[in-house]
């Protein structure tokens, strides 16, 4: 109505804001939904906006971007699109995005691919075969008018362009997928396109198999040459070179030249020098083979090229056929025979250029003259052509033998030469065949020279010859075995252990009980006695068997065979450790009384062994004792003595101590201690050394001096026979040791105390005293003093000055409120007077009492005190009194 204002006044009568996805103009009664390809994204609008390019919208649309509304794979969406594939990409292209806006986003269709139809998202497929396509073709559904592969070329499935058949290869029809392989007899050159179409007949000189690829693949080769075109094979096509002339290149259609003079050429040669004109033989220009010498001539050089080349057979060669060569064609005469020049025979036996070869030489194959047989041989017949080896055990010494002779003692002869027994050998026999019929030397014997028909002697002292020795003195040993069944027997040094006499045939072992240690023993004497010891229990000792047994001995003269021999067991009052060569005598000190023993036992404590090889411990004598191991019993210490035998020095074994004030010695009570010592206990000497320098009469309990016996100390007097020092009685003092009597102490000296007794030290006078000579200390006197130690008389006490006041040690100041006039005890000062510092010396020292004070007698530290409020004093008032 005209009386609304606004959307406020519309609600109040039913109305509301236009919603997202709807307009409403001027006048609206409902809100109109957007038409499609439009779009309101908020609320109270008055008309929709166009969609944007590359989404669509339907009716209603509030938010054409979500992903909902892009536009469809395989097409675009220019603005105002009101569905997913508003426009269709156009044929030959595709598109597989989303939310395309214009058509030039569609890809043309890829080269080799086809496209059918529009609104393709991918491209329909590969071209065909047989086809090619170029980019952006539209084709239809099988892919009909793509452009067809001409002749001579192939187009396989998805080709974007025709591709030419290979070499060797051609195709005569389009639209093909595959090309055909060559013909035979022709050929396919890439280079020459028509012949990919229509294969090229194979040219003259050349042959073409299947796949030739071009014209000249296939040359005929040096040798040969091909006269036709169309040919397939080598074999078919090449044709041998013709006999005496040379085809050198390949693909020749006919031959090349004629061969030159000195060579010749056989068929198929592919050189004009194809072959060398051979000894023997001559060959002018264009020769298709040697022209070989007559019978009985030969050519010495290759290459010869007419007959004037051609000379006569030489000597030990015939030359039976035409064409002879010294080094090749020429063939040697027959052994047995010798030949001189121009022979034409192998045999001949006219005596001219040749004859049978004689008895005693030989001839072999080539020989120009006959060659007497060599030593070792022989020939008894003609015309041979090589001797015969003399036969085993007989020799053939001399050249040009007919017959053997006999091989001669000492030797053998092998192959028909005599050669000597060999050393270690001998023989008295003739004709033996080998060195093995050589008998060996016998044994105890030696041979040390070839061709010996004896041995040469005995084998030398030191040295054994078991049979085949070579040597007197064979230095290593060799043994020789004749055959497998035969023991060997063995030569060398005797080795140790062993003894050899001259011609022995085997060392001899050294008998039980003795040794060898050294090589080359000689005889009996030279196996020595076993060590002492040692035993020696086996034959053929290099070095004894061992040590004699522990509890055993073994003698060295006695050659021990056993390690315990019971006639060498070890005796009483010995021993024998293992290896021992004889009893050792058990020591002082050590016994032994089995026999038998490797060792000694120790002598007992309570006995003793005084000799060495002692068999039975003895008992220990009185005033002596005995620890363990004891040779020469010691005496009691000194200070002890005992009358019992068997004493061990042990607890329960001991000495006893000496009694007190006697002194005992070599274990024996002597008597009674010097005047002027002491023996408390156990002192082995009248006058005994201990030095006492502080003595208390304690130490009988333990609490004193720890020297039991010793010169009377200081401070002391000892009379004879004294069991414990005196001390020196008080006022005496005695500063030396040794004194024998109280008279040996001597008075206390003036200046010193000696207030108790046993005094070895007077001490000074203390302070306060004086000390008379002979007498205790005396007091100073009354008002006198002494401050140092030391005052020998009265006189020595000072007197006590004015001001001080003194004690017996010191002297002090005058305290305060007093007066000191010396000889007297301090004065008070008088009331009405006061002194408030010490040292006073007079009644003039004390000060009158100051006005407001009063001073009554020794009240206080000044001795004045203030007036009270009620009363005063005048000066020097000495007591108060009321105002």
């Amino acid at each position: 109505s005209s009386s609304s204002s606004g959307s406020g006044d519309c609600a109040a009568v039913g109305g509301d804001v236009c919603p997202a996805g709807h307009y409403c103009p001027v006048g609206t009664a409902l809100p109109l939904p957007c038409a499609a390809g439009s779009f309101a994204d908020s609320p109270q609008q008055g008309m929709c906006q166009g969609c944007p390019a590359g989404r669509f919208c339907p009716g209603g649309t509030v938010d054409p971007w979500v992903s909902a509304l892009e536009c469809a794979a395989g097409a675009y969406c220019p603005g105002n699109s009101t569905q997913a594939r508003a426009e269709l990409c156009p044929a030959g292209s595709f598109s597989n995005a989303t939310g395309q806006a214009t058509a030039d986003t569609c890809q043309p269709c890829p080269a080799g691919q086809y496209c059918f139809g529009t609104g393709l998202t991918a491209p329909s497929g590969l071209c065909r075969a047989g086809v090619y396509c170029p980019g952006g073709v539209a084709l239809d559904s099988v892919g009909q008018g793509a452009i067809a592969c001409p002749a001579g070329t192939v187009c396989s499935v998805g080709s974007t362009q025709p591709v030419a058949c290979a070499g060797g290869s051609y195709q005569n029809r389009t639209e093909q997928s595959s090309c055909l392989v060559c013909p035979s007899g022709f050929y396919c050159d890439a280079l020459q396109p028509s012949t990919l179409v229509s294969p090229g007949r194979c040219p003259m000189g050349h042959y073409c198999p299947r796949n030739t690829s071009s014209a000249t693949s296939f040359p005929c080769p040096p040798g040969t040459f091909n006269p036709s075109s169309g040919e397939s094979t080598e074999a078919q096509a090449c044709q041998a070179c013709t006999a005496g002339f040379a085809c050198p290149l390949p693909g020749l259609s006919s031959p090349f030249s004629p061969c030159s003079a000195g060579y010749y050429c056989p068929s198929g040669a592919a050189s004009v020098t194809a072959v060398l004109c051979p000894r023997g033989a001559y060959c002018p220009e264009g020769s298709a083979q040697p022209t070989p010498c007559a019978s009985g001539f030969f050519s010495v050089n290759e290459g010869q090229t007419d007959d004037s080349a051609c000379v006569p057979c030489p000597p030990g060669f015939f030359c039976a056929l035409s064409g002879a060569s010294n080094a090749s064609v020429a063939q040697l005469c027959d052994a047995g025979y010798w030949c001189q020049s121009a022979s034409a025979t192998p045999r001949p036996i006219d005596g001219l250029v040749g004859e049978p070869c004689p008895a005693g030489s030989y001839c072999p194959a080539g020989t120009t003259a006959p060659l007497l047989c060599d030593v070792g041989t022989y020939n008894p017949a003609t015309a041979q052509g090589a001797c015969r080896d003399c036969p085993a055990g007989l020799a053939c010494p001399q050249p040009g033998m007919t017959t053997p002779v006999e091989c001669p003692a000492g030797y053998y002869c092998p192959g028909g030469l005599h050669q000597g027994c060999p050393v270690g050998t001998f023989s008295a026999r003739t004709n033996l065949a080998n060195s093995s019929m050589c008998q060996p030397c016998l044994a105890g014997q030696f041979c040390s020279t070839q061709g010996a028909v004896s041995p040469t002697g005995s084998c030398h002292a030191g040295f054994f010859c078991g049979g085949g020795s070579r040597s007197a003195r064979p230095n290593v040993t060799e043994c020789l075995q004749r055959s497998p069944a035969d023991d060997a027997v063995c030569s060398g040094p005797c080795p140790a252990g062993f003894y050899c006499e001259g011609g022995a045939v085997q060392p001899a072992a050294c008998p039980q009980g003795t040794f060898n240690p050294t090589e080359f023993g000689q005889d009996r004497s030279d196996c020595r006695p076993c060590l002492g010891g040692h035993y020696c229990g086996d034959i053929g000792l290099s070095a004894p068997s061992g040590v004699c047994s522990a509890g055993f001995y073994c003698p060295a003269s006695n050659a021990s065979v056993f390690p315990n021999d019971i006639l060498f067991r070890c005796p009483l009052g010995a021993y024998c450790p293992a290896g021992a060569a004889a009893p050792q005598a058990c020591p002082e000190g050590t016994y032994q009384d089995e026999p038998g023993s490797p060792g000694c036992k120790d002598c007992p404590a309570g006995y003793f062994c005084p000799t060495a090889a002692t068999t039975v411990p003895q008992l220990c004598p009185a005033q002596h004792v005995c620890a363990v191991n004891s040779s020469n019993p010691p005496f009691c210490p000194g200070g002890t003595f005992s009358n019992q035998t068997g004493l061990t020095g042990l607890p329960g074994g001991l000495c006893t101590p000496c009694p007190t004030a006697r002194y005992c010695h070599s274990g024996l009570d002597q008597g009674y201690c010097a005047a002027g010592f002491f023996c408390h206990s156990s002192s082995d000497s009248p006058t005994p050394s201990g030095v006492v320098t502080m003595f208390s009469s304690s130490a009988s309990s333990g609490s004193g001096s720890n020297v039991t016996a010793g010169a009377c100390p200081p401070g002391y007097y000892c009379p004879a026979a004294t069991l414990s020092p005196i001390p020196c009685p008080v006022l005496t003092y005695r500063s030396a040791p040794g004194a024998a009597q109280e008279a040996d102490c001597d008075p206390c000296p003036a200046g010193f105390a000696c207030a108790a007794v046993g005094t070895a030290a007077p001490a000074l006078c203390p302070e306060g005293f004086y000390c008379p000579a002979g007498q205790p200390a005396v007091a100073c006197p009354a008002y006198t003093f002494r401050s140092v130690p030391g005052a020998a008389a009265v006189n020595d006490c000072l007197p006590c000055e004015p001001g001080s006041v003194c004690a017996r040690d010191r002297a002090f100041p005058c305290p305060v409120g007093h007066y000191c006039v010396g000889e007297a005890d301090p004065l008070a000062c008088e009331p009405g007077t006061f002194r408030n510092l010490t040292g006073g010396s007079t009644a003039a020292d004390c000060s009158e009492c100051p006005r407001g004070w009063y001073c009554p007698a020794l009240e206080s530290e000044y001795s004045r005190l203030p007036c009270s409020l009620v009363s005063f004093v005048a000066n020097g008032g000495g007591s108060s009194s009321s105002s």
